[in-house]
């Protein structure tokens, strides 16, 4: 199972991933649609 957390401002998102027992830092994601999409479209293919 993959757990995805945001820390939430008001421009940007600080993400991160917890997989398999291990959490990864994401960095800092941009609140723009464009990138929203792209990094939901990574989440979504295969690895």
């Amino acid at each position: 199972m993959k757990i995805i957390a945001f820390e939430v401002h008001r421009t940007f998102a600080q993400v991160a991933v917890l997989e398999n027992g291990k959490i990864r830092d994401e960095g800092r994601l941009e609140l723009v649609r464009g990138h929203i999409l792209k990094f939901a479209e990574r989440l979504l293919s295969p690895l």
